[in-house]
Parts: structure tokens; C-alpha cells; sequence
């Protein structure tokens, strides 16, 4: 799928590090950054609620980027400024009828606090 007027964002990739007690965390500081040109992006209600004593606000994205895009699960994405976790599976469009791949779709979060 190509925009005419798509948008240039950056993929985040953080690497494993060890964290305590023998688990491991993503290194969000040394994360490598690639632009990947020609995504779109819709506005996408919340499906979670933050926890009542917090006063956070959830806003997401659906994005839809170009077919064989480098987007993992565990990845985040810069989108007009703003960073953006990925949200579950990135899901490859594919026509059973035609074998046409349009792209791929990416559920995308952020969370921030605001002032009580």
C-alpha cells in the first residue's frame, strides 16, 4: 500500500540486557534507530484503563506501514515526535485471492501521567 503523502518514522529496537535477579530487560538507552518511510496513521481508542489511582491517559495509533517492514512486537516507533510502543502481533495483509500484500497493520501505545 503506498500513501501519496505517507509519513517517515523511526523504528526503536532496544537490546536484552540483565536486569536483577536473573531476568532480562530491554536496554531502551542504546536502542538502535532506523527510519522506514511510507506509514499512515489512524487515531485508535484505548482498550485498557489506567489504574484509578494513577492519572495517567492512554492514546493510540493504528498504523499502517509498507509490505516487509522491519516491526517487531517489542519494538517501538517514533511518530511525529512522540514514542509509541507496539502493541501485540504486527499483522501482514495478504489477499487469499490474489496473493497481493498491501502492507501491514501496527496496534501502537503510549502512555503518559498527567498532572493530578
Amino acid at each position: 500500500m503506498m500513501f501519496a503523502y505517507g509519513e517517515t518514522v523511526a523504528v526503536l529496537r532496544a537490546p536484552l540486557t540483565d536486569a536483577p535477579y536473573g531476568n532480562q530487560q530491554r536496554d531502551w538507552g542504546s536502542a538502535s534507530r532506523a527510519d522506514s518511510p511510507g506509514w499512515g496513521f489512524a487515531p485508535r481508542a484505548s482498550d485498557e484503563a489506567a489504574p484509578s489511582d494513577v492519572p495517567a491517559v492512554i492514546v493510540g495509533l493504528t498504523g499502517y506501514g509498507p509490505p516487509g517492514v522491519d516491526v517487531l512486537p517489542t519494538d517501538r516507533l517514533e511518530v511525529r515526535g512522540d514514542v509509541y510502543e507496539v502493541v501485540g502481533e504486527v499483522g501482514e495483509w495478504r489477499s487469499p485471492f490474489t496473493g497481493w500484500e498491501p502492507g501491514v497493520e501496527v496496534a501502537l501505545r503510549r502512555v503518559y501521567i498527567t498532572e493530578g
